[in-house]
């Protein structure tokens, strides 16, 4: 799989990371393009991505100072100082790491290497969401555990291989597009030397029985492994977003979620909350920020309206739809069912927040820190249902702030 954008990453990792050929390079008439130890430039690419190889051409490349297991062990180790919680699920995958260590030169190193050193913060959102990942399938999947934290680890793999006109300044048309592409990329990146089963989990990590995953808007259950890599994901990405969360203040967010898992996914993640016993810790004061619960407030009822809006475009939608359609339909009622049965957008809920903010009650504190979260991702996917939405010509439900 040759793909620009990743091979202009991977040949600019800086003089500690020279890039050569791990072994002899033919082409498939058995011509002998390159020896091994042979080093790899922009010159040398040109000349091997313009014929076919008898082998893919990333399995023939090694980098010098690779990532090694020691090193993904250490990284660990440095989030887990700085979020303790983290070290303790980590603690408990030790016997995965110890039995599946990385492998060095394989093509997960390679682009877990790239990752580390280009673009790091979607290198720590890989461990993040890789650590909860594995520690959800150690306790419903032990003997697969290992094949998990592997895949977990090669989740993200697709998004090096995005292309510049769909990465930088986050739009939700960029933002769709994303969440289309790296499934798949991940998946084509990583087959080579990944069992099916694993590399089957990586394309459908995003995929979910109620219809509106991507990229195909499957209806049926995908395999428990993939859920795991989707909750793991979803984790990661929210402390990408607010900082560090402990499972106990990513757990409202993680519920308007469940519902695209099986139930004992997010009984698991309960579970699991109750015996870490983490502490709350708010990163606002609401007897001081009122500001931030009128911010709340705000977004709150812009949601509130976006989703009356997306109603009645759904409504109006044809019988005979097309994929796309499908996938905007079946999004649209996820929404509304979620946020009315969580009441996360209703009339009673803002009379609620509102009766927070005049009494400054502290005793409410967690609950609307769950609140940001929960409409963190509601703002996600109102951004992909925009999206949709005009590409099916419907016009755009309110642009997200």
């Amino acid at each position: 799989m040759h793909n620009e954008h990743y091979l202009s990453l991977l040949l600019n990792l800086g003089a500690e990371h020279p890039v050569a050929a791990a072994q002899a390079i033919y082409n498939k008439e058995d011509t002998l393009l390159l020896g091994a130890g042979s080093p790899i430039d922009g010159q040398a690419i040109n000349h091997l991505t313009t014929q076919p190889l008898r082998q893919p051409l990333l399995c023939s490349l090694t980098i010098e100072n690779g990532l090694t297991h020691a090193q993904l062990c250490q990284d660990l180790a440095a989030l887990g100082s700085e979020q303790p919680e983290l070290q303790q699920l980590a603690n408990e995958l030790e016997p995965t790491l110890k039995q599946h260590p990385l492998i060095a030169d394989s093509l997960l190193a390679q682009h877990l290497t790239v990752m580390r050193e280009r673009t790091p913060a979607l290198y720590q959102r890989t461990l993040l969401g890789a650590v909860l990942s594995g520690l959800l399938s150690s306790r419903l999947l032990p003997e697969q555990t290992g094949l998990v934290w592997q895949a977990a680890l090669g989740r993200l793999c697709g998004h090096l291989y995005l292309t510049e006109d769909i990465l930088g300044k986050l739009t939700h048309k960029k933002l769709q597009k994303q969440l289309e592409q790296f499934p798949t990329l991940s998946w084509q990146a990583l087959a080579p030397e990944l069992p099916s089963d694993a590399a089957n989990w990586l394309c459908n990590q995003q995929e979910n029985r109620l219809g509106s995953g991507y990229p195909s808007a499957i209806t049926e259950a995908t395999a428990l492994p993939a859920q795991l890599l989707n909750a793991g994901d979803w984790y990661a990405l929210l402390c990408q977003q607010h900082g560090q969360l402990t499972l106990r203040d990513a757990l409202p967010a993680l519920q308007v979620l469940r519902e695209r898992w099986d139930n004992v996914v997010f009984q698991t993640l309960q579970q699991a909350t109750l015996e870490l016993n983490s502490p709350f810790t708010p990163r606002y004061d609401l007897a001081d920020n009122r500001q931030w619960l009128n911010t709340l407030l705000n977004q709150q009822g812009q949601h509130q309206q976006r989703l009356r809006r997306l109603k009645q475009q759904l409504l109006a939608m044809p019988s005979q739809r097309s994929a796309n359609a499908c996938m905007f339909g079946a999004l649209i009622e996820e929404l509304l069912h979620t946020c009315a049965s969580a009441g996360l957008v209703s009339d009673e809920y803002q009379r609620w927040v509102l009766y927070v903010y005049e009494q400054r009650l502290v005793a409410a504190s967690e609950e609307m820190h769950g609140l940001e979260l929960q409409l963190s991702v509601l703002h996600i996917e109102l951004a992909r249902a925009n999206s949709l939405a005009e590409r099916l010509g419907l016009g755009q439900v309110g642009r997200p702030h």
